[in-house]
Formats: structure tokens, C-alpha cells, sequence
């Protein structure tokens, strides 16, 4: 009966490892005297919440619980270590594969100059009013203790600045790290907000990254513990109103038989608290006799961490259990020694009376900031029986992601520079084409007639006369002229030949000697030859 209970037991236990708040330290279920717990199954839980981790291993005699109530916490108020937490896509929401630790690194809008100078720099605060839905990654078979991922989502206004907020409870019955801060960076690297844990509440805040983009989407998760107020096989409904928005998150608790029992094995777990400490739990089982002296030690086994000698270990003691195992009636005064303590190692003592199970919790210092889990074994030894347990701390786990658009700004129209109107070249007057005077046809030259060339007259030869002697001068012979007819073409009429009168005298050359009676008759007989010329040719026409 106690071998089924106990796997059952001891899945409940090693989920409450992972799951103490470092502000809400619960107590730890009860286990049978032979319940066999792998303490292994810590570091599995972690690594997949959604799966039960209880199993058995005859080599492990150990068993795992949340927190208890009462313990130490850190100052809520200090801030944690810059870290980078790498969950596995077992780990985040199904959306989201790897997540960015608390206080990681980022690129702002402002480290771009190009983006911030384009920011309004006149930019009006205003309270986000945006509503987000919140979802669950697991709702079914949820153990008390066991850390589930809750992610809230939704899109922000155009018009925020650079610190506008909104904020929103957490439900009761989760457990959150109080102090946390992650990055809601965007694909590219560039940080668009950031989500604090806060007194319970979840702060996000806006960066300048809303300033220089539009349509802003934002979405975180957060790995919250559920606490054990629900009772086993019972439905538990968280409310979440966020900006107006309500949403309910019903989850479903594993039934846990005999879980109602004081621990019979040693237990082991530990938290990352805010302010760069780890707290680490041992959990005794519970004394069969009086006064049972138990042995204790716990040695760490990874880099990044130190135990702050001295130290002074802190003790709770309870003697009944609730239906999940956790402490009911929690007594502090008992005392546990400390009989060695360096850097890797813490040893001591404690004495308890029958029926009683105790806690014993101590501190220890985060070296290296940038890890993300560390790892410890614890042993105990009580009635020559020696039982040993591993855990794994993992710090706290959340992170988000954002995305936006850079507006294009259009490109202002330059104003056309009006074109000066060139002067108009003066239109030539087109100088008139000459209308082409109409070549005048010629006349036709009446075709003349032929003129007949005259037969020329053989011209007589002039017989050279002897000097005449004087004589008196004959008569003209007129020689008739016969009628011959004129031609066609007519002719000016010569005048017709005046007959020369005669002289009744011989002329008087005004000399009268032989010589000059001799010249006057070469003329004479000279002007008688022209005239029969003349008479001739008169004769031809």
C-alpha cells in the first residue's frame, strides 16, 4: 500500500522543489517509513512541469517539499542579479520556446538614434488601459507546488511614451517571485517593456520603443507555483482582470492519496531568491524514538556558489500534516549545530523528540551571476541509517516577447517651382509668296512669206569713155515701164520718178575754160548712167 502512495507522495514532493515563492514558504506532505523517492526526479520536473515526475530508485531514500512557512526570505525590494535564464519549450508556454531572465540584457529604441530621433519629443504620459487575456499552459493533473506558466497578451494604443504602465493581481493560491523583473524584447533584440513582480502584482512598463513604432503587440509568461489550497481531485479557478479584461484559469489537482502522512525520508530542495542567495531545505524524517540524534550535511557540487561561513541554519518542527503532507502545526525554538562549514560544505546536528519532523534551512551565496541553476547533495544519518538526496535550484523563470511597426513616413510632395512662361518669339509675318504672273502665251509670229531673192542684174562693166568732147546733150530717151503687177505684200509706192527737166542751157560750173566744161560733162554722163540703172531695176519689178 505505502509503495503506491509513495510514488504518488514523492511526485508531490519533488514539484514543491520548484515551487516556493521566495515571499510564501509552505510546508512539506507527509510520507510513509518505506516510501523510496529518486531525488533525480527535481532536476526532471524542472525540465517538464506538465509531466509527473515520482519515480522509484532502491539506491535514493530521499523525498522533496516545498518550502516551509515561516522561513528566512530576502528583502523583496532587492534586485536580482543580471542572469539569463534558457528555458526548454518543455518549460515556457506553448508560444513562447525560450525565455529571457530576470533583469536581461536588452536593446532600447533609444540605443538607435535613427528610431529615437523620429520619436515625439513633446510625447504625453497615459496610463495603459489596453486590455490582455491571460492563458495557462496546464490545466490537468497539477500537484501542489508544481509551477505552471501563466502568459498574458494583447496590443497597446498608438500614442504611449517612454514609462506609461499598467498592472494587474495575482491570483490567490499563486506563488510569484517577488522582486523579478523580466525583458519583453522583440524578435530583433529591442526592448519594448519590461514585467516586475511587485508586492504580488505583475507592473509592466512601456520603454521608448512605443514611441517610435505602431501597432505594438506585447505578451509575457511567468512560471507561477500553485499552492496547496485547493484539496486533492478538486478544480481551482484563478480570476485574472487585467485592464478590464477578466479571464479564468480553471486548473485540475492530481488526487493524492496517503499523502497525509509525516515524512519517513529525507527531502531536499531550495529556491533562487531576489536579492542573489540561495536558500536551500532539508527535510528530516520523523523520529521513531526520543531524543533521535540525526547527522546532517550538504555539500555543494556546482560552480557559482559558497556557503557564507558562518552560518546559522534555521528550524522548523511540526508533529501533523494537511491532505498534501504540508507542516499544520509549525513550532521554531529547536536548535540545529553546526559542527563544520568552508565554501563547499555545511555540517551538523540536531536532536528531536518522537513523532516531530523538522526543516533546517541556510543560505547560500550566488558567486557567478551569470548561471542559472546550481546543484547541491545533502546526506543524513539517524539509527546507523544513512539516507542522501540531490536537488536543483533553477531561478526563477519568465520572460515575453513584443513587436511593433516602424510607420513610413510619407514623403512630402516637393512644391513644383512654377515654370516661367518663355517669351513668345515674335511670329514672323510670312512674307506673301509673288502669285506667279500667268506666263502670257505667245503671240504665233505669223509665218512670212518668202520674200523672192531678185535675180541679181549683172553689173556692166563701165567701158572708161574718152573725155567727151563737149557736145550738147542729148535727150533722154524715156524707156516705158511695163505694167507688172505689184506683190502681196504691200509696199510703200516709191513716188514716181519726177522727169528731170532739161535744161535749156548747159550748166554753169562757173567755169569757162576746156577744163571745167570737160568735168561737167564726166558728171553728166555719170548721173546718166545711175538714172538708166534705176529705170532697169524699175523694169524687173
Amino acid at each position: 500500500m505505502h509503495s503506491s502512495s509513495a510514488r504518488k507522495r514523492s511526485g508531490l514532493a519533488v514539484a514543491a522543489v520548484l515551487g516556493l515563492a521566495s515571499t510564501s514558504i509552505a510546508l512539506a506532505p507527509a510520507f510513509a517509513a518505506d516510501d523510496v523517492v529518486d531525488t533525480t526526479a527535481i532536476t526532471a520536473e524542472a525540465s517538464s512541469p506538465a509531466t509527473p515526475v515520482a519515480t522509484e530508485a532502491a539506491a535514493a531514500t530521499t523525498e522533496a517539499a516545498p518550502a516551509p512557512s515561516g522561513a528566512p526570505t530576502a528583502d523583496a525590494t532587492t534586485a536580482a542579479p543580471a542572469a539569463t535564464t534558457q528555458a526548454t519549450a518543455s518549460e515556457a508556454p506553448a508560444a513562447v520556446a525560450t525565455t529571457l531572465a530576470p533583469t536581461a540584457p536588452a536593446t532600447t529604441a533609444a540605443a538607435q538614434p535613427e528610431m529615437k530621433a523620429a520619436a515625439d519629443a513633446t510625447c504625453t504620459p497615459s496610463p495603459v488601459t489596453d486590455p490582455m487575456t491571460v492563458t495557462v499552459d496546464k490545466s490537468t493533473d497539477v500537484q501542489a507546488w508544481e509551477r505552471v506558466s501563466f502568459k498574458f497578451s494583447g496590443a497597446i494604443s498608438d500614442g504611449h511614451c517612454a514609462g506609461d504602465q499598467f498592472s494587474f493581481a495575482v491570483p490567490e493560491g499563486l506563488s510569484v517571485p517577488n522582486g523579478s523583473t523580466f525583458s519583453l524584447n522583440t524578435p530583433g533584440g529591442i526592448q519594448a517593456a519590461t514585467m516586475t513582480v511587485t508586492d504580488g502584482r505583475i507592473v509592466v512598463t512601456l520603454t521608448d520603443f512605443v514611441e517610435t513604432h505602431t501597432d505594438v503587440t506585447l505578451s509575457g509568461w511567468l512560471k507561477a507555483t500553485v499552492q496547496g489550497t485547493a484539496q486533492p481531485g478538486t478544480t481551482q479557478e484563478f480570476v485574472w482582470d487585467v485592464n478590464g479584461k477578466t479571464s479564468r484559469t480553471p486548473i485540475q489537482m492530481v488526487e493524492c492519496p496517503d499523502c497525509d502522512q509525516m515524512p519517513t525520508h529525507l527531502g531536499k530542495w531550495g529556491w533562487y531568491d531576489v536579492d542573489g542567495q540561495l536558500m536551500i531545505t532539508l527535510q528530516l524524517p520523523a523520529a521513531t524514538t526520543d531524543n533521535q540524534l540525526y547527522t546532517w550535511s550538504d555539500q555543494l557540487t556546482s560552480a557559482g556558489q559558497a556557503f557564507a561561513c558562518p552560518v546559522s541554519p534555521f528550524v522548523q518542527t511540526w508533529t501533523e500534516t494537511d491532505a498534501w503532507g504540508d507542516p499544520e502545526n509549525l513550532a521554531y525554538g529547536t536548535k540545529a549545530t553546526v559542527t563544520d562549514c568552508d565554501a563547499d560544505t555545511l555540517s551538523g546536528t540536531i536532536t528531536l523528540p518522537k513523532g516531530t519532523s523538522a526543516r533546517i534551512l541556510f543560505p547560500v551565496k550566488v558567486t557567478d551571476s551569470s548561471m542559472t541553476e546550481w546543484t547541491d547533495k545533502g546526506t543524513v544519518t539517524t539509527l546507523e541509517k544513512t539516507q542522501g538526496s540531490e536537488a536543483t535550484v533553477n531561478m526563477w523563470e519568465g520572460g515575453g516577447d513584443a513587436d511593433g511597426r516602424t510607420p513610413v513616413k510619407p514623403t512630402p510632395e516637393p512644391t513644383p517651382e512654377p515654370t516661367p512662361e518663355p517669351t513668345p518669339e515674335p511670329t514672323p509675318e510670312p512674307t506673301p509668296e509673288p502669285t506667279p504672273e500667268p506666263t502670257p502665251e505667245p503671240t504665233p509670229e505669223p509665218t512670212p512669206e518668202p520674200t523672192p531673192e531678185p535675180t541679181p542684174e549683172p553689173t556692166p562693166e563701165l567701158t572708161p569713155e574718152p573725155t567727151p568732147e563737149p557736145t550738147p546733150e542729148p535727150t533722154p530717151v524715156e524707156t516705158p515701164v511695163p505694167d507688172l503687177p505689184l506683190p502681196q505684200t504691200p509696199e510703200t509706192p516709191e513716188a514716181p520718178a519726177q522727169e528731170m527737166p532739161r535744161p535749156n542751157h548747159l550748166p554753169s560750173t562757173g567755169d569757162t575754160g576746156a577744163s571745167g566744161v570737160s568735168a561737167a560733162g564726166m558728171t553728166l554722163m555719170a548721173l546718166s548712167f545711175v538714172g538708166a540703172s534705176v529705170a532697169a531695176r524699175r523694169m524687173r519689178f
